[in-house]
C-alpha cells in the first residue's frame, strides 16, 4: 500500500493545499474526551495511533471538561507529553 502525503491527499479530493505548521488560517482543534467510549482509547497508544495519521492536520486538543482533575496526573502528562511531541497544542476546557 502507497501512503500519500498530506498534499497529494487533499489533491485527490479537490481540496485546496493546505500550509503547514505552525498555521495562522484554517486551525484544526479536536475534543479529546479522555478515558471513556468517545476517546482515542482512553490511552496513551489510543492518542499516539491518531496523531500518526492525523497530527499534521490538528493544531490543538482540547482535554475535556473536568477529566484531567479526574485522571491520575501522570495519565494527564503522558497525554500532554504525546500531542506536545507531535506538534499538537493540548488545553484544557469544557
Amino acid at each position: 500500500m502507497t501512503q500519500l502525503s498530506t498534499g497529494e491527499t487533499g489533491a485527490l479530493l479537490g481540496l485546496p493545499p493546505r500550509p503547514g505548521k505552525p498555521r495562522r488560517r484554517g486551525l484544526t482543534s479536536v475534543i479529546d474526551f479522555g478515558p471513556d467510549s468517545f476517546g482515542w482509547g482512553g490511552s496513551e497508544a489510543g492518542i499516539r495511533n491518531l496523531l500518526a495519521c492525523a497530527a499534521d492536520h490538528i493544531d490543538y486538543a482540547k482535554l475535556y471538561a473536568l477529566n484531567p482533575l479526574l485522571m491520575p496526573a501522570e495519565t494527564v502528562r503522558a497525554s500532554v507529553r504525546c500531542y506536545r511531541d507531535a506538534g499538537v497544542i493540548p488545553y484544557g476546557g469544557g
